[in-house]
């Protein structure tokens, strides 16, 4: 068998095979279209139920605003703005690379 015809040969069974299992995932996905459809079209119904303690303490609440990234790529990237983060107070300033 020459080369040709046996590139031929399997692209024919390749194309069968995927054609083979297009069809089984659009039969099986057929079978499932209502479902798909329910989910997508509509809430459960169920009703949510939060509940708050207004009374309880959680502690100190974290501020992760404080905290700052920076870029590094730069010579001197922060100190063109320096005062102005000054005046933030952060507690942390992260530098990338």
């Amino acid at each position: 068998m020459n080369l040709r015809r046996k590139r031929s040969l399997a692209k024919l069974i390749f194309g069968g095979l995927l054609l083979i299992i297009l069809s089984t995932g659009l039969f099986i996905g057929l079978g499932f279209k209502d479902k798909v459809a329910n989910l997508f079209s509509e809430a459960t119904g169920t009703k949510a139920e939060i509940r708050v303690d207004a009374g309880s303490n959680l502690g100190v609440l974290p501020q992760p605003w404080r905290n700052l990234a920076q870029g590094g790529e730069e010579p001197d990237t922060i100190t063109k703005v320096a005062q102005k983060i000054k005046l933030l107070q952060p507690n942390y300033i992260r530098i990338d690379h």
